[in-house]
């Protein structure tokens, strides 16, 4: 036997084992309804395999070489005569040797030459030869009943031995299909006018072409399981051709084909197993993340066809590679898990952002990035929309393992995420922004069917969800209002071995890739954005220094300063180019409408929670939840307030409101943003945001609280500089009955709890937060309700609105003070830099004062206090302005003895500071720069004077100023405002005569207190403020007497004994009456030694 017939010898044995496995892939032709296989689209249900299967019958085929051949002469196609049209059987073998063998890409006759595609296949020819030629019949049952076409592509694969045998079967699969829709055409045409014999005929041409086609599908199966059974087959030529061909769309169905057969083995997962993940390892190792590369989407294509057939998608989680549980490294799971590579591609790595964004050749406009931006956005959208999503989705409808697989993975990668917001978080050890955004879009676009405005389904959220949680890490979760411990206690004693629905899995699941997903993203954008900031200041500083260097030093420096903006700006352009990706994100309208939506009914949602009832909102929520006394009383004990927190409100991670907080602080700030677009979901979160705020007790996070601010506080104002237009929460503020009944109340309440944040920054913080409160409370002043509440509280909730003054006076003191002093240090670090600018000598010091500070730490110096007094002057000043529009509103209010002291010393030194002997230290370049107008200032504080100046508690206040009140600063501002006519004739006349009233009270107490000369006993006078008390009281604990209205002014912001810093309420203080008889007594001696002096008639001396 030669070698070529051992080959063959070998190949057939190993076919003779694989018998029982391709048992199942020959079925009787007639029991294929016409066109089932040829017609399939998509993947059909498997069938039962044909237990009578017999094996083909060439491998027991005698081998007959080439050249024992018997002549034919009549054997080429193209010598057939033509056959009766009545002659069925010769009908079919002719159309058998001209199509046919073109279909199997061979010839059956030894004359013709053999080509590329199209070979002789010498074994079947010895079949067909032992036929007479007449034998028609004959002919058509060797093809049709015993097997021939099994035979000739098995030939052709095992002896004859093809370059690439799984593109020969794809090759002769297509020609069938193509062939088969011919057939089909045919039968349609005829359809009223067909022949009993061409019927048929044409049927039984359908079943030899549904024959090779379930054929070819099955040995392509085959070659996928035993790569090595066909001449020049091996695993990886197999799927490099498979990944080649995917684009393919006739390929594909011809691999649903092979599926089909895969099931009928029972080894659909096997096949499964050898596809999916090669598509995968082909992503990585051609490190694909264009979401345009068509190789991308071609292997998309294919999951999506194949994940159609609910047979597959049920058991795709249980590819080898899809679990992620063995991962404890986030970066590592897109690269080692079955859908890592998929989802991992998006607009937002470093490599893309450069790719779409570069601007080092300096060709790019702003226009430019912006329409490369919308373009991107359609881009990624679509991606999502018409791949990502609906892979995800056939999945979660196959079943509920695989639906229960999916989220365990999603849950696994966000668990080992949780560092995405921290405060330098390490990008090399997590996972990528592309990776986490898609997931999380996908979560909120699965969540959003059950969050529809009607909230009918909102009930099947579970409100008790982490008493089943199976899927999130919370162990280490601040909670909303409680420790961890008392958490856990609860859920302990609350756990139920339960499983969670699905929909209230995807609802928690993408609350936390809120958190941890988009908030990572907003997170780094406003970092790099940060970092960008400082970078450009910096090539601003070496430019400005190249103008002002002398022409001495300018070239040397010139060349310094070059060489360290070049290098900037090589830093600056891949940071820039990572911005305007992360924008592209927070511009995509699509996105953020659906993560709006997602998040305006979670608000809804967690109002259900708070609500006692839980049935918000097919019920009114009630506020507040508890009396506004007791919340009151309570207000610095935050372990009294958690005791009034809902439950299981207050036991839920944190991250649960933060989320939705940072989302909306963050995507308002965006001059098209998704809260403008629907008023309706637009409520449901300034809502949320009124209950979180007027109910202290919910949330015990102040800085969250300060984040609720400052989103209703971008809605309050227009939305760019040249908007005259006002807010968009304006309407809601004027409409909203939740709004209208609570928000002022909660935004007092909030300017006084907001003293502590929490945070390392909580000094700086709260001046933030009290300044957005004072803006909304400005732009609720001109809706007349508002005005109108704020009485109501100063009269019938008169401690709760003192508490309210007192911190704005204690702000504003503060703030007028540091913003004053950071101006002169302004002005004399500026006056420095300039001298040695000018000097050529930048080391040289000039003013003494600034003795071993070198240049460039001056600078930095005059960065922090320009940092500083912007801040610190925009809230003084809003303040000033909330002062002067409360005073003229409620003045009384503002006379009560606790805060009119402090009011009046406020506004008198500050007056000092604007038109005293240190004006000048005021003056700096470019003060709109920091905000700084001293005219309007000096306006403000001239129209709380005149606002208050009936006031005769107030006048003797400022009277008894004596640090600050001089009538000759009064009569300076009235010249000053005169000038630039700032206030009106009426009001300039009525500052004066405030300070004449101030300045007779001032000199008839002084001549008072001479009267009581030096015999004035230390007991009575205050501690504090040294001055002779009025109604002095004891301190329980330290016993220390001090007047009551200093104590009352001091408890306001200090709820302590101010000598021995124990707890202390004003209840608890103690009438000193033995005390304050003496000191009347003394106060009554005086008078009248002063009465008796004068009715002495005592007459002064004149010398």
């Amino acid at each position: 036997m030669s070698s070529e017939d051992d080959i063959r010898a070998k190949r057939i044995e190993r076919l003779n084992l694989l018998a029982a496995m391709s048992a199942s892939s020959k079925k009787d032709s007639d029991r294929i309804p016409d066109g089932e296989i040829a017609n399939s689209s998509t993947i059909t249900t498997a069938s039962t395999p044909n237990p009578e299967f017999k094996q083909p019958e060439i491998l027991q085929q005698k081998i007959v070489k080439k050249d024992e051949l018997k002549t034919v002469t009549n054997s080429s196609s193209s010598a057939l005569p033509s056959p009766d049209p009545k002659d069925i059987a010769g009908i079919l073998k002719s159309w058998i040797m001209s199509e046919v063998s073109q279909i199997l890409l061979s010839s059956f006759s030894p004359m013709e030459e053999d080509t590329d595609s199209r070979i002789f296949v010498d074994s079947s020819f010895s079949e067909i030869s032992n036929l007479d030629d007449a034998d028609s019949s004959g002919f058509v049952k060797l093809f049709m009943e015993d097997n021939l076409i099994d035979r000739v592509i098995l030939e052709n694969l095992t002896e004859l031995g093809r370059p690439s045998p799984l593109l020969y079967l794809f090759k002769v699969w297509e020609n069938a299909k193509e062939n088969l829709k011919k057939v089909s055409k045919k039968i349609s045409l005829k359809k009223t006018s067909m022949k009993a014999e061409d019927g048929e005929i044409f049927h039984k041409q359908k079943s030899v072409l549904n024959d090779i086609i379930r054929l070819t599908s099955s040995y392509g199966f085959l070659a996928f399981q035993v790569p090595d059974m066909y001449i020049n087959g091996s695993e990886e030529k197999y799927m490099e051709e498979f990944i080649l061909h995917i684009s393919n769309p006739d390929f594909n169905e011809y691999c649903v084909n092979i599926i089909e057969e895969a099931k009928q083995q029972d080894s659909l997962l096997g096949i499964l197993d050898i596809w999916f993940p090669a598509l995968s390892k082909f992503l990585l190792v051609n490190k694909i993340t264009d979401l345009n590369d068509q190789r991308y989407t071609s292997i998309l294509n294919f999951y999506l066809a194949t994940l159609t057939d609910k047979d597959i998608a049920s058991v795709f989680t249980q590819i080898a590679t899809f679990s992620a549980d063995s991962i404890k490294f986030a970066p590592h799971i897109e690269f080692r898990s079955l859908l890592g590579p998929i989802l991992r591609v998006a607009p937002l790595g470093e490599v893309e952002s450069l790719r779409l964004y570069d601007r080092s050749s300096g060709d790019k406009s702003k226009y430019d990035i912006y329409n490369t931006q919308k373009l991107v956005a359609t881009q990624h959208r679509n991606l999502l929309d018409i791949y990502l999503f609906p892979i995800c989705d056939k999945i979660i409808r196959s079943g509920a393992r695989s639906r229960q697989d999916l989220l365990k993975y999603f849950s696994h990668i966000i668990n080992l995420n949780h560092l995405r917001v921290a405060t330098q978080p390490d990008p090399s050890k997590l996972s990528t922004h592309g990776f986490i955004c898609n997931i999380s879009m996908i979560l909120v676009k699965f969540s959003l069917p059950f969050l529809k405005s009607d909230f009918k389904k909102l009930g099947k959220i579970d409100i008790d969800y982490f008493n089943k949680n199976q899927l999130l890490d919370i162990t280490e979760e601040t909670r909303i209002n409680s420790t961890t411990k008392e958490a856990d206690s609860y859920f302990e004693k609350h756990k139920s071995t339960e499983t969670p629905n699905f929909i209230s899995d995807c609802f928690f699941l993408a609350l936390t890739y809120l958190h941890y997903g988009i908030t990572g993203l907003s997170h780094a954008e406003s970092k790099i954005t940060d970092l960008i900031g400082y970078l450009e200041k910096k090539v601003k500083a070496l430019e400005a220094q190249k103008m002002k260097m002398s022409a001495a030093n300018q070239q040397a420096y010139e060349r310094m300063a070059s060489i360290q903006i070049e290098r900037l700006q090589r830093q600056l352009n891949p940071l820039k180019a990572q911005v305007d990706s992360l924008h592209c994100f927070f511009l995509n309208e699509e996105f953020q409408f659906d993560i709006f939506e997602y998040v305006s009914s979670s608000c809804v949602f967690f109002t259900r929670v708070i609500d006692p009832q839980h049935s918000f909102p097919s019920t009114t929520l009630k506020l507040p939840l508890n009396p506004d006394n007791e919340v009151f009383e309570n207000i610095d004990n935050a372990e009294a307030l958690r005791e009034m927190s809902p439950i299981p409100f207050r036991y839920y991670p944190e991250f649960a409101i933060e989320s939705i907080i940072n989302y909306i602080t963050y995507i308002i700030k965006y001059t098209k943003n998704s809260l403008q677009q629907n008023s309706q979901r637009l409520n449901f979160f300034i809502e949320f945001a009124v209950v979180l705020l007027r109910c202290p007790e919910l949330i015990s996070n102040p800085h969250l609280k300060g984040k609720l601010v400052e989103s209703l506080f971008y809605g309050a104002v227009p939305l760019s500089k040249m908007d005259y237009n006002p807010g968009f929460m304006i309407q809601s503020f004027m409409t909203n009955k939740v709004v209208l009944g609570h928000m002022l109340y909660a935004l007092l309440d909030f300017y006084v709890s907001v003293e502590k944040t929490g945070a390392s920054s909580q000094f700086y913080d709260k001046f933030n937060s009290r300044y957005h409160t004072s803006v909304i409370i400005e732009k609720l002043w001109s809706i007349e309700h508002y005005r109108n509440q704020l009485k109501e509280y100063s009269e019938k909730n008169e401690d709760f609105f003192i508490r309210f003054v007192a911190r704005m006076l204690n702000d504003t003191t503060y703030l007028l003070d540091e913003s004053l002093s950071e101006l002169s240090k302004i002005h004399y670090i500026s006056e420095e830099i300039d001298k040695r600018t000018q000097s050529g000598d930048l080391e040289t010091v000039v003013n003494s004062e600034f003795d071993g500070s070198t240049f460039e730490e001056l600078n930095t110096r005059l960065l922090q206090s320009e940092r500083s007094a912007k801040s610190f002057i925009g809230l003084s000043t809003k303040t000033i302005e909330l002062f002067d529009l409360f005073t003229k509103e409620v003045p009384k209010a503002f006379t009560k003895s606790e805060i009119v002291n402090r009011l009046a010393g406020m506004l008198d030194y500050n007056l000092n500071q604007l038109v005293g002997p240190k004006y000048g230290d005021l003056k700096v370049q470019n003060p709109e720069k920091y905000q700084f107008n001293p005219r309007k200032l000096l306006t403000d504080i001239s129209k709380i004077f005149v606002n208050l100046s009936k006031e005769i508690d107030f006048i003797t206040a400022v009277a008894r100023d004596g640090r600050s009140f001089k009538k000759e600063l009064f009569i300076k501002a009235h010249k000053v405002l005169s000038k630039y006519g700032q206030l009106d004739s009426t009001s300039l006349d009525s500052l004066i005569e405030f300070a004449n009233q101030a300045e007779q009270i001032k000199l008839a107490e002084e001549e008072e207190e001479e009267e009581w000369g030096d015999d004035l006993p230390e007991e009575y006078l205050d501690p504090l403020m040294y001055t002779l008390m009025v109604d002095p009281v004891i301190l329980p604990s330290s016993k220390i007497s001090i007047d009551r209205s200093t104590i009352k002014a001091h408890l306001l912001s200090d709820p302590t004994d101010p000598f021995n810093r124990v707890p202390l309420k004003l209840e608890q203080v103690v009438a000193n009456t033995e005390l304050k008889a003496k000191i009347d007594a003394f106060r009554m001696e005086k008078r009248m030694a002063k009465r008796a002096k004068k009715d002495d008639g005592d007459v002064e001396m004149k010398y």
